[in-house]
């Protein structure tokens, strides 16, 4: 489900080797962030540019929250990737490498025959492929009014 029906078992070993390995009490932690932590106040006062990258068949977050993040972020830009699953960078990666390329102004394409993969103990991985690890940006908040 949260790898879609992109067709690469190898995706879903990863995932669950990756949850499997993590610890509990970061996994925890996660969840409370993640399903308890309520920051919609917060959304507009982002002056950062926001890119949503959005799954067009996500089943853990549907299409109307990427809407909505659109419409709450001040300076956003909604991307639906025609994938399915939460992880459109590895089920869509070209789309979603083009989609975040547009967003900062620069073409960004995987090598050819780059193979997407996670890097996990028990996991197979191709051998010369690149992983790109874009700086994250400082958020910066406006005041309200």
């Amino acid at each position: 489900m949260a790898v879609g029906d992109a067709g690469r078992p190898d995706l879903i070993m990863a995932l669950s080797s990756s949850f499997a390995s993590t610890n509990p009490g970061v996994l925890r932690h996660l969840a409370r962030v993640a399903f308890f932590n309520d920051s919609r106040m917060a959304l507009p006062l982002l002056s950062t540019p926001v890119l949503i990258v959005q799954p067009a068949r996500d089943v853990m977050v549907p299409l109307g929250v990427g809407y909505y993040l659109n419409e709450q972020f001040p300076h956003s830009q909604l991307v639906i990737i025609d994938t399915s699953g939460h992880f459109p960078h590895l089920t869509a990666p070209e789309a979603t490498l083009a989609a975040i390329g547009k967003f900062l102004g620069q073409p960004l394409a995987l090598p050819a025959g780059t193979v997407v993969s996670w890097a996990v103990p028990g996991c197979t991985s191709v051998p010369g492929s690149r992983i790109a690890v874009l700086p994250r940006p400082q958020p910066q908040f406006r005041a309200a009014g």
